[in-house]
């Protein structure tokens, strides 16, 4: 009987499952609370950002993985269902996202991510990398304390400043008057406002304007006048009637802050090595502008140490 011939076994092809097929699984993998903490391991170590975005905000993603994840998504993670448990009961687990905010390194994309969430964007506006761009848009964002945090920083728009300054609140006026980047007119309207904590921050602000330091000069605030005192810009002016003051109010310690002034004038110098107080005396004698003949007490070594 012959032998039949073998019966050819056909050959299945390699199933080739497209890229964006096996994504959209994974994606739905990493968004699914029950998948097993193995499987999210897995994914974890996936190259897809819209992986990995699902299991930041995924539950039931260990925290060894949201670790990991808060950095590169930290919306997801902070948005996560299990964060506030995780970073009440482990507190260094929260550290971590306000380490992004404050880190100078952080990438500017974290920072705007971090801005979409209401509760970070005070501290986002204090982050030193926060850019021109993200602190006018924080700004327009209305929180009075995001604005506050703008207002000091360093980098803060001068558009930005002038219109912090026309919004009015008294939160926010300290920190614009206190910015040496503030415009001149923007800062003697916030003089004009006579408000005690405007008043000081301007005092100490090194590019306030010199009508606006002879006005402070009369302020009832002892911290304003002694800012003014060693204010470099101050008027001669001002730092006339500020001694008549110490003077007439025995203020010793402003008399002693004036007569290290570069302006004091020449005639008020004489003046003062008359006075009964030996320091008071020893400095206005050593002082660079002191009249020609005011007796110089003793060798320069005592000037010296007059004005250590």
């Amino acid at each position: 009987m012959p032998r039949s011939a073998p019966r050819a076994t056909a050959t299945r092809p390699a199933a080739t499952t497209p890229r964006a097929t096996i994504i959209k699984a994974e994606i739905a993998e990493a968004a699914d609370v029950g998948t097993p903490p193995a499987r999210l391991t897995e994914l974890a170590a996936s190259m897809s950002p819209r992986v990995l975005r699902a299991l930041a905000a995924n539950p039931s993603t260990p925290k060894y993985l949201l670790e990991r994840l808060v950095i590169s998504f930290p919306v997801e993670v902070t948005s996560n269902a299990s964060w506030p448990l995780l970073a009440m009961v482990d507190p260094t687990f929260g550290e971590q996202v306000q380490n992004a905010e404050a880190t100078t390194s952080v990438d500017g994309r974290v920072l705007e991510e971090l801005a979409r969430q209401p509760a970070l964007r005070r501290r986002v506006a204090s982050n030193p990398a926060a850019s021109p761009a993200l602190l006018a848009a924080l700004a327009a964002s209305g929180d009075p304390e995001v604005s506050e945090a703008v207002a000091w920083h360093p980098a803060c728009p001068v558009e930005t400043l002038v219109t912090l300054a026309a919004g009015g609140d008294p939160a926010v006026g300290p920190a614009v008057a206190s910015h040496p980047r503030c415009p001149v007119e923007t800062l003697r309207r916030l003089a004009g406002l006579d408000l005690p904590r405007i008043n000081h921050a301007l005092s100490l602000n090194e590019s306030a304007p010199v009508d606006v330091l002879d006005r402070l000069a009369d302020s009832p605030q002892a911290e304003v006048r002694m800012a003014v005192a060693i204010h470099r810009a101050s008027p001669p002016g001002a730092l006339v009637r500020l001694v008549a003051f110490a003077r007439e109010n025995d203020d010793t310690w402003l008399e002693l802050t004036l007569v290290e002034h570069r302006a004091l004038p020449p005639e008020v110098l004489d003046r003062m090595t008359l006075a009964d107080n030996v320091s008071l005396h020893r400095r206005a004698a050593c002082h660079p502008s002191a009249p020609a003949g005011t007796p110089r007490v003793g060798a320069a070594t005592r000037c010296r140490r007059a004005s250590s």
